[in-house]
């Protein structure tokens, strides 16, 4: 997510509180996932502010091949031999209640983690955003450039590869003038302003919203659309 601070930004209704992230935290919460956050601004080379949430445990599938609810076995109608079957099978079902009450258990703690980490990304968000910046100039080339090398970065932390989305709140007027970039990674663009301009982007393929909780709404649409297996 990258943030245009600079005047001509201001004059187009770019606007941006941190609170606007709130639609993805559910999002990042049941799937897992990671965001990075930096304003094109030419105050120095601020690190970006970034937030990873792992992903949730799951059951794996071999240990819920025998949830199904309990059938007679068929016997050769001794009943020893069915005895020997039904507390067979009784002992199974105790290991995977177990394995049920411990994935319970596991999932809480992270879902717990996971917000604590969201609510502190959230305040140093803020404070991040109420800082005194001077920015007069707009390089956003360079913005491209180094939102690219964040999504270029080895994703082997996932179990799939996953979904990746560059956001810009910006007018999309460049006043510094770098050498035109594309992204190196597979992703969707996505522009969010309140005008008409579109400048640099476009002669970049990208999705417009007017707004960051329509940008959102769009993306959690789309994640929920795929199963966690499939994608973050």
């Amino acid at each position: 997510l990258v943030l245009d601070q600079t005047g001509s930004a201001q004059k187009h209704r770019i606007k941006f509180a941190a609170e606007n992230l709130r639609p993805l935290f559910n999002t990042l919460i049941e799937v897992g996932g990671e965001l990075a956050f930096f304003l094109i601004c030419d105050e120095g080379e601020q690190p970006a502010l970034r937030l990873r949430i792992p992903e949730p445990p799951l059951i794996k599938v071999n240990e819920a091949d025998h949830l199904d609810p309990y059938v007679q076995p068929e016997t050769d109608g001794n009943p020893f031999h069915l005895a020997e079957a039904q507390a067979e099978y009784a002992a199974q079902l105790k290991t995977n209640q177990t394995l049920i009450e411990h994935h319970r258990q596991f999932l809480e703690y992270h879902q717990q983690t996971a917000k604590a980490e969201l609510e502190l990304f959230l305040q140093d968000l803020e404070s991040f955003l109420n800082e005194d910046m001077v920015c007069p100039t707009t390089d956003l080339w360079g913005a491209i450039a180094r939102a690219d090398l964040i999504l270029a970065e080895p994703t082997t932390v996932w179990s799939v590869s996953p979904t990746k989305y560059a956001l810009f709140i910006t007018d999309g007027i460049d006043t510094v003038g770098q050498p035109e970039v594309t992204f190196t990674s597979e992703l969707e663009v996505i522009l969010i302003n309140g005008s008409g301009n579109t400048g640099i982007f476009s002669r970049l393929p990208h999705s417009r919203f007017e707004s960051t909780m329509s940008a959102l709404d769009h993306i959690v649409a789309s994640v929920e659309q795929t199963t966690p297996q499939e994608g973050k």
